[in-house]
């Protein structure tokens, strides 16, 4: 078994010049009402993540085209990002996601393990 991982940068300028946008296009209901409050950084964190998510789903399932919508994070109590659901459903237990950021960017990274390729 390996590990697949999809590394994506989202400025946070990007989310300043059109944070409005950006919620409405790539969250859900849900997500939009959680982040309503919080600062640009941790929505670029989020975006980042689902693209991320987008791209290892992309590479994972060939053919399969992948949105941030189809992806749905939360936090848990301690901060960390989970993945709470994948395409409407519940996701595989074994997806990793790291969220990073600094003053003028954020990071997510994500990884699972796929069966099969090379050790």
């Amino acid at each position: 078994m390996t590990v697949r991982a999809s590394l994506n940068r989202v400025p946070i300028e990007h989310v300043a010049r059109d944070r409005a946008g950006i919620l409405a296009r790539d969250f859900v209901s849900s997500e939009r009402s959680d982040l309503a409050a919080r600062p640009d950084r941790t929505i670029a964190g989020r975006l980042a993540a689902k693209r991320a998510l987008c791209e290892l789903w992309s590479g994972l399932f060939p053919g399969l085209a992948a949105d941030p919508r189809d992806f749905v994070l939360a936090c848990e109590a301690s901060g960390a990002p989970r993945l709470l659901a994948a395409f409407g459903q519940p996701p595989p237990a074994s997806i990793g996601i790291s969220i990073a950021h600094s003053q003028f960017l954020a990071v997510g990274l994500v990884a699972a393990p796929f069966p099969g390729g090379r050790e």
